[in-house]
């Protein structure tokens, strides 16, 4: 563990095809995994790598994220990434934030997240006093200044999509990764609606965690004329495992 840890990291990526859509753009879920990842390796130089806290019986466990897309990265271009932890909320929810930039400083991406930590056996959760106080907390440091409210999606939400939770899905802790809900949501999305107009921006709460094997239903519907709402509700559990909402920009064709 490193002696003086940055507070803030940095790190320098390149957007590679595999991780692109249909219109070069770097996929909502593969900037999801860039963010992810960063967050773990700042968090390991604190020791909180993922074998440390397994000794010690703790594993994080991301509760809602939200991402808003200025600029989606495009292939092979240049970026930034920055995260940093930002402190504690309501008692229990430990907060981190993310930005992407061009190599010129201008803003992609901004994201804020909230995280929980529990007992990988038990599956508890445990209070934010088992954090090192050495953990920088940059309260006042933003990258998006919003709450991550509950969603709430009304009941009676048609179906869009049937996800089932197969080997490619599932991690370490033996449920879906929460990368996959990003995708998840947006192939309920559609196609079409990528092909006519970017996200703005997209926000998922996680709920209830999705087993191997388990089916999810994605239901959502119109929310106005730029956003959906949803939620993944698990037939297998009969609990909803997630809510999100995501919202568009106008259709680039009358964009200035």
């Amino acid at each position: 563990m490193s002696e003086h840890p940055a507070p803030i990291w940095e790190e320098r990526l390149r957007v590679s095809p595999h991780e692109c859509d249909f219109r070069l753009r770097w996929k909502p879920g593969a900037i999801f995994l860039a963010l992810l990842k960063a967050a773990s390796e700042q968090a390991a130089t604190f020791g909180f790598d993922f074998e440390n806290m397994l000794t010690r019986q703790t594993a994080w466990v991301l509760s809602r994220f939200r991402m808003h897309f200025h600029r989606f990265p495009t292939l092979r271009e240049e970026v930034i990434l920055h995260t940093w932890p930002k402190g504690i909320q309501q008692r229990l929810f430990f907060t981190r934030d993310f930005t992407l930039t061009g190599l010129d400083g201008s803003p992609l991406v901004s994201a804020t997240s909230a995280w929980l930590m529990i007992n990988p056996v038990t599956r508890r959760l445990l209070p934010p006093a088992v954090v090192d106080p050495r953990f920088p907390m940059n309260e006042t440091l933003h990258a998006l200044d919003l709450p991550l409210e509950k969603i709430n999606p009304p009941e009676g939400l048609p179906e869009r999509w049937l996800a089932q939770a197969h080997y490619s899905d599932v991690d370490v802790m033996e449920h879906v990764n929460s990368a996959r809900y990003v995708d998840w949501v947006c192939n309920a999305a559609g196609l079409e609606a990528f092909r006519e107009r970017p996200l703005a921006w997209l926000q998922i709460n996680y709920i209830q965690e999705v087993r191997p094997a388990d089916r999810v239903s994605i239901r959502a519907a119109a929310n106005g004329t730029d956003s959906l709402v949803m939620e993944g509700y698990n037939l297998d559990a009969g609990t909803r495992s997630f809510e999100a909402a995501i919202g568009y920009r106008m259709p680039e064709s009358r964009a200035e």
